[in-house]
């Protein structure tokens, strides 16, 4: 079975990895035209070739459709001596190609890439993949390497996006869902504040419906705000929608704030900055506006205990951080609040 080696040229490697994030039909040729590497999706592509024999080339494979009916001599309008001696001086004359072509009932957006060293390789993807959905229907289309470059962006994103502990969901202009992290997904199986209907995203109270769709109107408009907000009756407790434009012109970004703080991702991520578990309490509590002896109170601590652990904080702080008051303190637990996705006044000892 061909497997990606350590021979494999690096930029080819890459070129493998990122054509697998589209499920793309890639083949490796060596210098001596040779195949190295050979995807699931080309195997499948071409169920006639034991390439685990290692013998197989370009010329081999090409002869191989023709001999199984998978292209036709007439569609070739020349000689197939002709068109494969063509192809291969196309090949070895240029360092990148990009083109389409209709192949066995399939639209395919081709890429072929060649090294210096003669070592080259050919990517091919359906336009019908779920994975190029939207990549290539702008005014500027992209060509094969530049959507595979944004398919692999994108994922890294999402798998960022869904470590955060805010929901984070794109709606189009009708709010229909078009994508959501792992925390909106929670968020909307646990909310009695909002819902999917229908794949809309639906908020049952009246007042915040029809607050939601004119914010979505407005955002969305060509000269509307920036960002917008909406709250949302969730019991006895309210959530805060914010929703503003995306990068796409019809879709609009919205952020579902969390109703109860997850004090455990602040103190997470204080805990990186040397403080013990104790110290990162204190400074969340004295950081939200508490005293020493409100937190003493809430904590069942002697007062003196929590002076001598915000006095650790403080001394742990000032050197790196520039933190030396409650005031310099306060501004940073907002800074790491802001980037753990919490709202400060939900804190709690």
């Amino acid at each position: 079975m061909l497997t990606v080696t350590a021979d494999l040229p690096a930029p080819l490697r890459d070129l493998i990895n990122l054509s697998s994030s589209v499920e793309g039909e890639t083949i490796v040729f060596r210098p001596d035209d040779r195949i190295a590497f050979v995807s699931d999706a080309a195997r499948r592509r071409y169920p006639f070739a034991n390439f685990s024999a290692g013998t197989h080339s370009f010329s081999s494979v090409f002869w191989g459709t023709l001999e199984h009916g998978m292209t036709s001599p007439q569609a070739l309008r020349i000689e197939p001596e002709g068109y494969l001696a063509m192809a291969q001086a196309v090949r070895r004359a240029n360092d990148a190609l990009d083109f389409q072509k209709v192949y066995d009932g399939a639209h395919l957006l081709c890429h072929h890439r060649r090294l210096p060293d003669g070592w080259s390789a050919q990517v091919r993807v359906d336009l019908r993949s779920p994975r190029m959905h939207g990549l290539l229907d702008s005014t500027q289309p992209l060509n094969l390497l530049e959507a595979m470059q944004h398919v692999q962006l994108a994922a890294r994103l999402h798998t960022a996006m869904n470590r955060l502990p805010v929901g984070v969901l794109f709606v189009d202009r009708d709010a229909r869902l078009v994508w959501r992290n792992d925390a909106a997904a929670e968020a909307l199986q646990e909310a009695r504040a909002l819902a999917v209907d229908d794949g809309r995203l639906h908020l049952p109270d009246p007042f915040a419906r029809t607050s939601f769709a004119i914010a979505l109107r407005d955002v969305l408009s060509t000269d509307g705000q920036a960002q917008r907000y909406v709250a949302c009756p969730d019991g006895e407790r309210t959530r805060l929608l914010s929703i503003s434009r995306s990068a796409m012109p019809d879709e609009a970004l919205v952020l579902l704030a969390p109703v109860d703080a997850p004090d455990a991702s602040v103190v997470e991520a204080l805990a990186t900055l040397g403080l013990s578990q104790a110290e990162c309490r204190v400074a969340l509590a004295i950081g939200s506006g508490g005293s020493p002896a409100e937190v003493a109170e809430a904590t069942g601590r002697q007062e003196s205990t929590v002076r001598r652990q915000l006095a650790a904080v403080y001394q742990k702080l000032s050197s790196n951080m520039g933190v030396s008051s409650q005031r310099a303190l306060a501004k940073l637990v907002g800074q790491v609040a802001s980037i753990a996705g919490v709202s400060r006044r939900f804190f709690h000892c």
